[in-house]
């Protein structure tokens, strides 16, 4: 995600911008481990 972004934006420098889509994309894989794993809706 992070990649796919400075294609986007090369000129992009401020960690607030490029990190979002990282974060969301990482986000996005630990819900789906979490849900293979069944550990869902598990504290």
């Amino acid at each position: 995600a992070v990649k796919a972004f400075f294609k986007e934006h090369p000129e992009a420098n401020a960690p607030r911008k490029y990190m979002t889509p990282g974060k969301q994309a990482m986000k996005e894989v630990v819900i789906h481990k979490i849900k293979v794993c069944g550990s869902e809706g598990r504290a």
